[in-house]
């Protein structure tokens, strides 16, 4: 009875409120404002103290640049001071009408009022920038899409198998990879065997007394019958949690939505990669396009790992430290007979 979260990037409106839930729940603080500029994403990618982001994507087949189209009105306010009056035009350039003066500007015809309230909308920047494109087919218009990374709880999970001291292990029960923080001895191993990039290094690490983190699935949460927090947190229904079978079932159903609705490479990304993941996602197009492995493996070298090179470890430093008792043992009685000659 394995349980499953499953990401609806169709659905995502990259609002990161998952985001901030992960990291309220489980306190693991904030990042040095210094290291992630601002932009689109709130982190390039994971952290130590982030398991969570929300990253973006900007999808089409054909991209144009953006032309700035501004009335002669508003460029003669460009030149002027900031003032009320330029304020206030700023304001109505952006956001169109107030609903007040929409209602009261609209009253002449059923069909002038349609295209009123069409063109309104509360960010009307199509005001100011025009997309200089000649796409008739709606699908290749350029557009954001969002993508929740974090750890995926592979059943043949590469960080598991990398692990030299068993800190990272699988509740197969409940379908998670969780990292007992207390073994971790900070060697990175996990880091460099996960396809996805998840586990990271904390920077005291390259001193000896780092640890690595990633997400564990709200394990405390899920094992008293709670959501995992980002899934709670979801406004539009973005994330579900449940038996992994009802939430392969329910991804299934969306793909066959998304598919009808024309996004051909409509695919659910984790039904089958590495064993079965435990965090399934929705993607309306290919994995590369939202920075995916199409097929993910565990690197070879750790199918050897642990079973050969690691036990052979184990011997050679045993076999060392024997040889090393010998000898101290033979220099003492080595001295112990010289003392006896004189």
């Amino acid at each position: 009875m394995q349980y499953a979260k499953l990401i609806d990037i169709s659905k995502c409106v990259g609002c990161r409120a998952c985001e901030v839930a992960c990291k309220e729940w489980n306190e693991t603080g904030i990042d040095d404002p210094k290291e992630h500029p601002f932009g689109y994403q709130s982190h390039e990618d994971l952290t130590y103290r982030t398991w969570n982001v929300v990253k973006f994507f900007e999808l089409g087949n054909k991209k144009s640049d953006l032309i700035v189209n501004k009335t002669d009105q508003f460029n003669e306010n460009l030149e002027t001071d900031h003032t009320k009056d330029k304020l206030l035009f700023q304001y109505d350039a952006l956001l169109g009408p107030e609903p007040g003066n929409l209602i009261e500007t609209n009253l002449g015809s059923e069909s002038e009022l349609e295209s009123e309230e069409i063109n309104y909308s509360v960010w009307q920047v199509t005001k100011f920038f025009n997309q200089n494109t000649n796409i008739t087919n709606q699908h290749e218009i350029p557009k954001w899409m969002f993508r929740k990374h974090g750890c995926m709880h592979c059943t043949e999970a590469a960080c598991i198998k990398a692990c030299p001291v068993d800190a990272l292990t699988r509740n197969n029960e409940l379908g998670y990879v969780r990292l007992n923080v207390s073994t971790c001895t900070g060697c990175g191993y996990c880091v460099d065997a996960c396809p996805f990039d998840v586990p990271k290094l904390d920077s005291g690490a390259i001193w000896g007394f780092g640890k690595v983190s990633k997400c564990r699935l709200c394990s405390d949460r899920i094992q008293h019958n709670k959501q995992p927090a980002c899934v709670q947190s979801c406004p539009p229904n973005a994330l579900e949690f449940g038996l992994r079978s009802e939430m392969v079932k329910l991804g299934q159903n969306r793909i066959d939505d998304l598919k009808e609705r024309g996004y051909k490479d409509a695919y659910l990304y984790g039904e089958n990669e590495l064993g079965g993941l435990n965090v399934l996602t929705v993607l309306p197009s290919k994995p590369k396009d939202f920075d995916l492995p199409e097929n993910p493996k565990v690197p070879e070298y750790l199918n050897t790992w642990k079973k050969v090179v690691q036990p052979l470890g184990v011997l050679a430093i045993a076999g060392t430290a024997l040889m090393l008792g010998f000898s101290f043992v033979n220099n003492l009685l080595q001295g112990s007979k010289k003392g006896d000659s004189h």
